[in-house]
């Protein structure tokens, strides 16, 4: 099958290229195939003189799943693009639990063990389980697995954990759980979680062998675990997991070890049967359909502070209203001690109460784990921060004179040894550690911070004459990673939660930088299956049933994220999917259309920050919703053509142009030679006539008008950062990239001024410090200076229109599902030299800032622009 045909065949049929170092592209090929099992096998085709390791010629070699592949030296740019595998087979036995109500109003933490013989420990190699609400597994005392992911009840997940190298040949093996069950008043919004269980299976990989969750499971409610509110800051809208209250007094020590004795724990109960999606023989639906996860386990990494900013002797202010450290610091102690990393220093303090603040140098997403040695009954609390704080606001990050302000967890300890780590992740730039231990000294052994993400892997280089690039770059790039785990997050401080318009700009760095579309195809089936009756997806995914939230906006942008993943990875299939979530989306609007305008669309009309308030809510702009709709429509009559809907493609251009028509007429404000954002003419920002710019509502000569008349207006509210991707885009539509980003470019460096580690959230006052949504210039990097687009879906055609912006020169290379383009472009005298790299079967266009076209072909070509 040649590539040019490949995103026709979606089942598993996909051809996806390997880019090797230095920036030189390689004629590798990953192809997927399914066997007779329905399983995928990758194997790799070489021709020289570009070979990855385990490539000799042009010889065939096959692995065994994608993992393996890379392992080998290649890379996977998009895989499989069949909907979930509904494997049911993989489902059995039932879901246990103790002998309590699984769904108590309070939280719980409950302990599972199972003791494996030798015997049965020849047949297993492979771990199925899930849990409700959230688990942590550990095979012989080392964790192994986290999870689930988060899903809702149709596709609550499983993971698939390989455990043949955990298990010790010829012994007795002890898989232990820790399964933490929050409650409906403390889960986390994006939690969906309905009773406490723990669902686990282990087996070989040809289900000969099955060991399900069943009674020979031993189980124990821990007395020294509690749960509480997360301490917010007033009036800060923060909705995540709950602060840990851990009393290692009342916690067996060393109940996952194999050498644990359980013969007093309960032995489990079997609370209901475990099934897959789609059940035969079910008369009722399954509280947990359980589907395997669709995104890789998130890796663990570690990585050392910065430094100790300060080590604080405090005065204890006695007992709070709820369990945690007040203390006023008295002064300041000399500390040089690095108690982590492979050559720490255990740190020493004295009887009393003390705290030692910690500087990671950048926001991180991580698990802690600190070792500390300490009397009976001593108070070890972390608290959280994304930066230090000065008489209540946030000024320069990183201000030493600033102190800690979060939420936190606690741990109360046993004499002796403890090790203390909350059972999730946390977010954080400055750790702070206080001690209450008044019984006598401690010692700060070893923290261990583990940083964990999705495991996108940064595949893209960029280069240019300008240093402010690398910086924006590289910032963009740890924004995004902190944002991104078992789903894309707006922030992972304050919400931690998956929403449209932030998920659509953090996808588009996925394809660009990383070529890994699976966490963004996993994002547009969930808001796909988040549609309610009446067709309109949620704003939010996943999100708890009793925390709806409906930005119609949004609904109208996952249209445009849907496009945005087809011409990038070419699938066709997942058009096919989720068209009928196009189709809903759009008529769901219909019922508020009146002669071709939106008129009173329900609930919350977002647009962006700068929009005034009405009390409630950010005032949104209903000349912009509209604008929204029409680039929808058009965007749904591309995507139907790409199915073969012609039937379809014809009526959503009529609905197009009726829908242009109507906002010209009634929402052009004459006066101000610029869109309305109300239906009484009123302009209250510049969002409205940006997108009639971007989207061809007018001619060129008007979206010329309307840009300058934009620049001059000083009455109007600003796209901030997340809706300057949109400015951008308008601007260069009209040939003017560079002009936008001199312009704009102060929303990126006021921000380093400040001292970011991570972009944030909007102007300030700011409430989050990391916010991916403003990430998206690092895709600018290569899509507008570099100029690489697809000009037909899949990269069978690309156009490449450099924006040479006032640089000596540029140079990098994408991945693409076809194999990596490269650019490198350089000012000489009269005009630039460009170097064109293209993969097989890839054809396309150089457009010169004139409009002059350049034909391009596959191969390195050099193409002399003049001024």
């Amino acid at each position: 099958m040649s590539q040019k045909t490949a995103e026709d065949h979606h089942e598993g049929q996909v051809a996806n290229s390997i880019r090797l170092k230095g920036g030189r592209m390689s004629n590798c090929v990953l192809r997927s195939q399914t066997n007779k099992n329905g399983q995928d096998r990758y194997t790799t085709e070489d021709k020289p003189p570009h070979l990855p390791c385990g490539v000799a010629g042009s010889r065939q070699v096959r692995y065994r799943d994608a993992a393996a592949w890379r392992e080998g030296g290649g890379r996977l740019c998009c895989q499989s693009m069949l909907a979930h595998q509904i494997d049911n087979a993989a489902v059995g036995g039932a879901w246990i639990w103790d002998s309590q109500p699984r769904q108590g109003p309070g939280p719980a933490t409950v302990f599972f063990r199972r003791t494996l013989s030798a015997q049965e420990c020849e047949r297993i190699t492979t771990l199925r389980i899930s849990a409700d609400g959230r688990y942590r597994a550990f095979m012989n005392g080392r964790c192994i697995a986290r999870g689930p992911c988060r899903g809702v009840m149709e596709q609550y997940h499983y993971e698939t954990v390989d455990i043949a190298a955990e298990i010790k040949p010829g012994k007795s093996n002890v898989l232990a759980v820790e399964v933490r069950w929050c409650g409906p008043e403390l889960a986390p919004c994006a939690e969906v979680h309905q009773a406490g269980g723990l669902w686990a299976m282990l087996g070989d990989a040809q289900e000969t062998a099955r060991f399900v969750t069943d009674t020979r499971w031993r189980v124990l409610r821990s007395t020294g675990h509690n749960l509480l509110a997360v301490a917010a800051k007033p009036n800060v809208y923060t909705d995540i997991d709950p602060t840990e209250d851990v009393d290692l007094q009342n916690v067996p020590p060393g109940w996952r070890e194999p050498e644990f004795d359980d013969s007093q724990w309960s032995c489990a109960t079997q609370v209901a049967p475990a099934m897959g999606r789609y059940s035969v023989g079910r008369m009722t639906a399954h509280a947990h359909e359980l589907v395997g996860r669709e995104i890789p386990l998130l890796p663990e990494t570690d990585v050392n502070p910065r430094r100790v900013l300060c080590v604080e002797e405090l005065a204890w202010a006695g007992e709070s209203t709820r369990r945690e450290i007040v203390a006023d610091s008295i002064r300041r102690l000399p500390c040089d001690s690095r108690f982590w990393g492979d050559n720490a220093t255990p740190l020493e303090l004295p009887a009393g109460t003390h705290a030692v603040t910690i500087d990671m140098g950048e926001m991180s997403t991580a698990f802690v784990r600190l070792v500390i040695e300490a009397p009976a009954g001593t108070m070890v609390e972390l608290r959280y921060s994304e930066a230090l704080w000065i008489d209540g606001r946030k000024g320069r990050r990183d201000d030493p004179s600033g102190k800690v302000e979060g939420y936190y967890d606690i741990f109360t300890c046993r004499g002796g040894v403890n090790e203390i780590e909350p059972f999730v992740w946390r977010a954080f730039r400055f750790l702070k550690i206080s001690i209450h231990h008044p019984a006598g000294p401690v010692v700060l052994r070893n923290l261990r911070i583990r940083q964990t993400n999705y495991p996108f892997q940064r595949f893209a280089e960029f280069e240019s004459s300008d240093p402010l690039h690398k910086t924006l770059a590289d910032i963009s790039w740890r924004t995004a990673l902190c944002c991104a785990h078992e789903h894309y997050e707006d922030c992972p401080y304050y919400e931690q939660l998956q929403y449209v318009g932030d998920t659509r700009l953090q996808s588009l760095i996925s394809y660009i930088v990383t070529g890994d579309f699976r966490l963004a195809r996993q994002a547009l089936r969930q808001f796909a299956l988040s549609r309610r009756s009446d067709g309109i997806t949620l704003s939010r995914t996943p999100s708890r049933p009793e925390k709806p939230q409906i930005i119609p906006n949004f609904s109208l942008i996952w249209i445009e994220f849907l496009e945005d993943f087809w011409m990038h990875s070419g699938d066709r299939q997942i058009v096919r999917e989720l068209w009928s979530a196009v189709e809903s989306i759009l008529a769901w609007f219909d019922r508020f259309d009146r002669d071709g305008l939106l008129v009173d669309t329900p609930y919350w009309i977002f647009t962006d920050w700068t929009f005034p308030t009405d009390g409630r809510h950010v005032a949104g702009s209903e000349g912009e919703l509209n604008m929204r709709r029409f680039a929808a429509v058009k965007a749904a009559a591309r995507l139907a053509g790409a199915i073969g809907r012609a039937d379809l493609v014809d009526r959503y251009r009529k609905s197009a142009s009726a829908i242009q028509l109507a906002i010209r007429n009634r929402l052009w404000n004459a006066s101000r030679g610029l869109f309305a954002d109300k239906l009484d003419g009123a302009v209250i920002g510049e969002h409205a006539s940006i997108l009639a710019v971007l989207h061809d509502l007018v001619d060129r000569k008007t979206s010329l008008e309307i840009v300058g008349r934009l620049e001059q207006a000083d009455d109007l509210a600003k796209t901030t950062i997340y809706y300057s991707y949109y400015t951008f885009r308008a601007y260069e539509k009209l040939g003017m990239w560079n002009r936008a980003y001199l312009s704009r470019k102060h929303l990126w460096e006021n921000q380093l001024a400040l001292g970011a580690s991570t972009w944030f959230e909007s102007p300030e006052p700011s409430r989050s410090d990391c916010h991916a949504w403003g990430s998206w210039v690092l895709c600018d990097l290569f899509t507008s200076i570099l100029g690489i687009t697809p000009a037909s879906a899949g990269y069978e055609s690309v156009v490449i229109t450099p924006q040479f912006a006032g640089l000596d020169w540029a140079k990098g290379s994408m991945p693409t599902v076809r194999g990596t383009i490269a650019v490198a472009w350089e000012r000489q005298r009269g005009g630039y030299s460009c170097t064109i790299a293209l993969p097989p079967d890839t054809q396309g266009d150089l457009v010169a800032p004139d409009g002059r076209r350049f034909a391009i072909a596959a191969g390195e070509q050099v193409v002399w622009v003049g001024d």
